[in-house]
């Protein structure tokens, strides 16, 4: 049994606080389990001083139905191991589908795109 100490609460309780965070990112609600996706999480440091800085990455932001959304930049290996994407329904996925295939074509990736059979919704 550990003996938790107001010396070191703080220390146990940030130490809890992080594992529970990082198992979220792999957690859905289960109405989604039909998808059969995969979830890659990329955990970042923003804005750390010290050591932490160093670690840092730069973040960027981009616009999306009038929202600001924060995201990095990752190098995209075409060793990765992805073998199709489903783009779902939406006004534009034509487009969506059109633009992927060019993107993986330039990428000299041989990548199965294909659009969502499910109706689009409003």
């Amino acid at each position: 049994m550990i003996k938790i100490v107001n010396e070191n609460k703080d220390d146990v309780l940030f130490f809890i606080v992080t594992i529970l965070v990082a198992y979220s990112m792999f957690f859905k609600k289960s109405c989604f389990a039909g998808e059969k996706e995969y979830r890659i999480v990329f955990s970042c440091i923003h804005n750390g001083t010290g050591v932490q800085e160093k670690l840092s990455e730069k973040q960027y932001f981009r616009a999306k139905d009038e929202v600001l959304i924060p995201f990095v930049k990752k190098k995209f290996e075409p060793e990765i191991s992805l073998e199709s994407i489903l783009v779902g329904p939406k006004n534009n996925s034509d487009l969506a589908v059109k633009g992927l295939k060019y993107f993986f074509r330039n990428k000299k990736m041989n990548i199965n795109i294909s659009k969502s059979e499910i109706p689009l919704r409003y």
